[in-house]
């Protein structure tokens, strides 16, 4: 493998019946996958039977590839965020509130990866750049859905003395 390559790992669950697939998660630590699996499985026990085949494969990536792995990754990410956390907020306000905590994240990791070398994990801020920019996404899947809080239904606090 040269210096531009990266080897990435995806699980991929197959839904016979429905003669289907679709990646669950992507990550460069096949350790993580099999974990996300047994999760799956703990969380849907149905996907574990003769109508679903789960695989893990590994996929070198080339430098011309970046743009289409990541948004494969940010999509992946999407999909398990929903599965997870199928409910979002209504208010955008509150959805903002859930973006900024993932930005939160981020941002202590390139903190660390710029002041703190000696504890920067890269892996672990590739992770939350790609949930960060899940979370946008979701955000601006529901732009039509917010609705924004009238003046009315805000109230005026006693002044603190």
């Amino acid at each position: 493998m040269t210096m531009t390559e990266k080897t990435i790992y995806a699980l991929v669950l197959f839904d016979i019946p429905a003669i289907d697939s679709h990646v669950v998660m992507t990550s460069t630590d096949r350790e993580d996958l099999e974990e996300e699996h047994r999760r799956q499985i703990s969380i849907n026990p149905d996907l574990d039977g003769p109508d679903h085949k789960w695989r893990i494969g590994q996929v070198t990536l080339g430098p011309g590839d970046t743009k289409h792995a990541v948004t494969e990754r940010i999509s992946a990410e999407i999909k398990r965020a929903q599965s997870l956390y199928p409910y979002w907020p209504t208010d955008p306000l509150h959805a903002l509130a859930i973006l900024g905590e993932e930005f939160g994240e981020l941002t202590k990791e390139v903190l660390q990866a710029t002041y703190e070398r000696d504890k920067a994990d890269w892996d672990r801020l590739e992770t939350e750049a790609i949930q960060t920019a899940a979370m946008g996404i979701r955000f601006c899947l529901s732009l039509k859905k917010y609705r924004v809080c009238s003046r009315k239904k805000q109230h005026e606090q006693e002044e603190w003395k």
